[in-house]
């Protein structure tokens, strides 16, 4: 199957329905039931956790966002020099036969 002529909504409603299958698998091995453990995690203990996990997502976010940024400036590199290569090519073939002529 050929899924780049599909629409999204075919996608979105197939991701929903996974979602939903592993739910309820889940729901299926872990006995029916859901268990909460208290930790006794004192409120500064939860906060502290909360920032680490928030800075920890902004460090990937930002490395991901720096990572595309170097990807885009490599290509922007490449297609720039590949067409003042042409361009620079073109003007030489005129100039050569302005001066043969």
């Amino acid at each position: 199957m050929n899924w780049d002529n599909e629409p999204p909504l075919y996608r979105t409603l197939f991701a929903f329905l996974g979602a939903i299958i592993g739910g309820f698998m889940v729901w299926m091995i872990g006995g029916r039931e859901l268990h909460v453990v208290p930790l006794g995690v004192s409120y500064g203990d939860l906060a502290a956790i909360a920032l680490t996990a928030v800075t920890v997502l902004l460090a990937v976010f930002a490395l991901a966002c720096a990572f595309a940024a170097l990807y885009g400036y490599r290509e922007f590199m490449k297609r720039s020099a590949a067409v003042a290569a042409s361009v620079a090519e073109k003007k030489t073939e005129e100039a050569v036969e302005a001066t043969v002529e």
